[in-house]
């Protein structure tokens, strides 16, 4: 993959604290999943890192993010890239944005499942989840910032993220490589 003896690799991949660390997050990762897309995507960072074609900062940020998600956070990233479902509703605009419930809806997961991977996402910073409404329009001042109710969220516009979208695109092309 890298071209570089076992020698040359253990010097590259430890030439400095920061291809050491990302190295040590890679190996972590890849130890801890048996995502064929992570796996492939923690080989990919490991051998741009031994061959210094590595921007290690970023390759940082997204081999930490990736080691929070699993093959269902995957799932939703990958829907979210797609357009929303029509409404059946032939009054309303069409949907502009996923909501926690149509991602459940589309998958047919529990609720609480939806919000546990939505939930770990935002935390990757790979989807922003806003009050903004589905339709496009604007949420009201009621709606974003009523503290005393319940957060669902079902109700929750649910965008992939620039992170999240860069993300999905290493991970592809990680997977062309290795196929």
């Amino acid at each position: 993959m890298s071209g570089l003896s076992l020698e040359e690799l253990v010097e590259a991949l430890t030439r400095s604290p920061q291809a050491a660390g990302l190295m040590a997050a890679a190996l972590q990762g890849s130890a801890a999943t048996a995502v064929d897309a992570k796996l492939k995507l923690f080989a990919r960072v490991l051998a741009n890192t031994a061959t210094d074609s590595a921007v290690i900062d970023e390759d940082l940020l997204v081999v930490r993010a990736i080691n929070a998600l699993e093959a269902p956070h995957l799932r939703v990233m990958e829907l979210l890239r797609r357009e929303p479902p029509a409404t059946d509703v032939p009054t309303k605009r069409p949907p502009q944005h996923w909501t926690g419930a149509s991602v459940a809806l589309e998958l047919g997961w529990p609720a609480s499942s939806v919000t546990s991977v939505l939930l770990t996402l935002q935390a990757a910073a790979a989807i922003y989840l806003s009050p903004t409404q589905i339709d496009g329009g604007s949420a009201t001042w009621a709606t974003a910032m009523d503290l005393g109710a319940r957060v669902d969220l079902g109700d929750l516009a649910c965008e992939l993220t620039n992170f999240g979208e860069r993300m999905l695109v290493r991970i592809e092309r990680a997977g062309d490589e290795f196929p």
